[in-house]
């Protein structure tokens, strides 16, 4: 072997890839924040990579959980005075829940990693 030998890891597997197939196992790899080793051991072993959001992400899901707690705020307080919220109220509560556990489920749960086409050559 040449190079540095890692001794955790002392063996290498050589895969041919085409440069699309480079490209997208460097990229994926990337917006994981994965070296391209690590990301190829962690799809090789099947588990979940979590791929953090973007800033916009982030942003999008901060401002959906601020306009849900209001939401569920107002709804409180109809239920505190003895009043009836009105159905589409209730409906917007559980709109706003829906849109927030995609948002966060979107990037988090991996499905945006997928190798599925890609295999080693051999």
């Amino acid at each position: 072997m040449s190079g540095k030998c890692n001794r955790k890891r002392p063996y290498r597997i050589y895969i041919y890839v085409s440069k699309e197939e480079l490209d997208e196992i460097t990229s994926k790899a990337k917006m994981a924040g994965l070296s391209v080793g690590e990301f190829g051991r962690r799809v090789f072993r099947k588990e979940k990579i979590i791929v953090p959001p973007s800033a916009d992400e982030r942003e999008l899901i901060m401002e959906v959980r601020r306009i849900g707690s209001n939401l569920n705020q107002i709804v409180r307080k109809y239920h505190a005075l003895d009043i009836d919220p009105s159905p589409a109220l209730e409906v917007c509560v559980k709109d706003i829940e829906s849109i927030k556990k995609l948002l966060e489920e979107r990037r988090y749960d991996g499905s945006n990693i997928n190798l599925g086409n890609i295999r080693p050559s051999g």
